[in-house]
């Protein structure tokens, strides 16, 4: 019987991203009824000025700072340091998949222990930023032994964020979990915009880590173009871009505006690291709010689906995740190019209140099945008993969010819209 889970991660305490906080909530999930050992890593806190919870042993490792990312400290653990925390060997074992250097201490303790569970994770498409952004292609050979170890059942299975991530596993195990979660016990209350552009500014919002692979800058072409087309068609046509996060990029894409869009600059409002709790106050706050997101390098993209939770409109550049979370005008808007980001913010604009309604409730609706709760439960099904679906049926009911205009506009009007 599992009675036990060991964790080998970076120092989670100290990044702000959503793999993070993933794991900060998911090991506080498996705290209520099992014992949890941490190892991991600290740049600037000790894990003594963390708040204690039973059934929680945070071990600090030894680590290695990440080039490009220096926040981000990489533990360096020994067979040893593992094996003198087995206790009964039915322990459940999670690591990033991207340690290539400690799976020969893995394969080890699974010679020795035969009904240890282990579990890489991969939240990153690694591929992606080797060959488009970094140019690290020797690192992404070496993940050919993940392959290899899950094709010959030495890990019992893999953890990955995003469909496209499951289905380029699928060829090397069948046990294949897929840990897609938003908060809504944070992201939780809705409301719907008026966007009157004659009289009130459009707020766009960027939130996530300001790094090169978000391609962060590209937004700022868009809303330009946007600024330059719309400028002839409305009396007053304003906007506030505003950029909710920080990364190693920051300084980059604050040169870049400055040099490549001064005409905009000044429309720029960075807020800097925020909590989750602190970012819905904000999004509270706001109104005209349009979430833009040109990320091509996603596995999933948790932001907009947190966004999208509290009423916010998704526009999102297509890549090759986009197909499996969303549908062009139904639940978010898709685009290719400037041309269509134009096309799709005038179509969502044109639209008519009740219209706007619709769309917003089916947007929250599609990412109901994403709530960290039922995930967090299926979660750990998977990794004692393998996969068990669980659907979850908490729908948004039109009539929760329609106003009574809203409502007796649907009744009259031709019902096109409900036939799309």
């Amino acid at each position: 019987m599992v009675k036990k889970f060991i964790f080998i991660l970076p120092n989670i305490y100290e990044i702000v991203n959503g793999v993070s906080t993933k794991y900060i909530k998911f090991i506080n999930y498996l705290t209520k009824s099992y014992e949890v050992i941490l190892f991991t890593t600290f740049n600037k806190i000790s894990e003594s000025s963390l708040s204690e919870q039973n059934n929680l042993k945070i071990i600090k490792t030894n680590g290695l700072n990440v080039p490009f990312y220096k926040e981000i400290k990489i533990p360096i653990i020994k067979y040893k340091d593992i094996e003198s925390n087995i206790t009964n060997g039915n322990e459940i074992i999670i690591f990033n998949g991207e340690f290539i250097w400690i799976y020969d201490s893995l394969i080890k303790l699974k010679k020795k222990y035969d009904n240890i569970k282990i579990y890489p994770t991969m939240h990153t498409d690694y591929v992606y930023y080797a060959n488009q952004i970094y140019s690290l292609s020797k690192f992404t050979a070496t993940l050919n032994y993940l392959d290899y170890y899950l094709e010959n059942k030495k890990f019992s299975g893999i953890i990955v964020t995003g469909d496209k991530m499951k289905e380029k596993y699928m060829n090397c195990t069948n046990a294949i979990f897929n840990a897609n979660e938003i908060n809504l016990e944070i992201f939780n209350n809705h409301k719907i915009d008026n966007y009157d552009l004659d009289n009130a500014p459009i707020n766009f919002i960027y939130t996530g880590r300001v790094s090169k692979e978000k391609n962060i800058e590209e937004i700022f072409l868009y809303i330009n173009y946007l600024e330059t087309i719309l400028q002839e068609k409305y009396k007053k046509f304003d906007f506030i871009i505003n950029i909710i996060g920080s990364g190693p990029y920051l300084d980059n894409l604050k040169t870049i505006i400055e040099l490549q869009y001064k005409n905009i600059y000044s429309k720029v409002v960075f807020h800097g690291n925020k909590e989750q709790s602190e970012i819905n106050q904000l999004y509270q706050t706001l109104d005209n709010r349009i979430f833009i997101f040109t990320s091509l390098s996603e596995t999933f993209g948790k932001t907009p689906m947190e966004a999208c939770a509290t009423g916010i409109p998704i526009f999102i550049k297509n890549c090759d995740n986009t197909e499996y979370l969303y549908k062009n005008k139904k639940n978010a808007f898709i685009f290719n190019d400037k041309d269509e980001f134009i096309d799709n913010f005038e179509y969502f604009i044109k639209m008519k209140s009740f219209e706007k309604q619709i769309f917003i409730s089916e947007s929250i609706n599609n990412i109901k099945k994403y709530d960290q709760t039922l995930i967090f439960s299926n979660w750990l099904d998977f990794l004692i008993n393998g996969i068990i679906n669980k659907k979850n049926n908490n729908q948004l009911n039109l009539m929760n969010i329609f106003t009574f205009h809203g409502i007796s506009n649907l009744i009259n009007c031709s019902g096109t819209i409900l036939g799309d």
